[in-house]
């Protein structure tokens, strides 16, 4: 496997503006691993990538945008009922 990639690049605002990006070496990667190295260490098809950064900086966006406002913010999982994906949001609605 090859050695991690360096992380996205900062946006002015010092947040990355998405978890993948091509590498120098025409590679896609996502959060520092190379796609094609992920999707050989794969035991099953089809093959699903999440970034856990970016699923928790969706869920803020979320949270922020309806900020002041009586609301709430609900997941249903019937959306995708992936539990390792379940368990990167779980924190965020206690």
């Amino acid at each position: 496997m090859a050695s991690p990639s360096p992380s996205p690049q900062p946006t002015a605002a010092g947040v990355p503006k998405h978890c993948f990006r091509r590498g120098a070496d025409g590679y896609l990667y996502c959060e520092g691993v190379r796609v094609e190295d992920a999707m050989a260490a794969a035991e099953r098809s089809p093959f699903y990538l999440y970034s856990k950064l970016q699923i928790l900086r969706n869920f803020a966006a979320y949270r922020d945008a309806l900020q002041g406002l009586r609301s709430i913010v609900g997941y249903a999982v019937k959306a995708n009922n992936n539990l390792p994906v379940l368990r990167v949001l779980r924190p965020s609605f206690t």
